[in-house]
């Protein structure tokens, strides 16, 4: 599965309902939170990759 297969990509409707659950969010918070969800959708990504012998294994 291909990564924009499996993340979402921030809209305005996303950052508006995260601001209604947490108020105010910065930048770095954002940040945070994209990331952390890309390095889970990333791995999921590279342990198809492993499993169907179509990658090398991450060191």
């Amino acid at each position: 599965m291909k990564l924009n297969e499996r993340v979402a990509i921030i809209t305005e409707e996303n950052i508006s309902r995260l601001s209604h659950l947490y108020g105010e969010i910065s930048i770095g918070d954002l940040s945070r939170i994209v990331n952390n969800h890309l390095e889970v959708a990333i791995d999921e990504i590279e342990e198809d990759c492993i499993r169907k012998g179509q990658c090398l294994e991450r060191n």
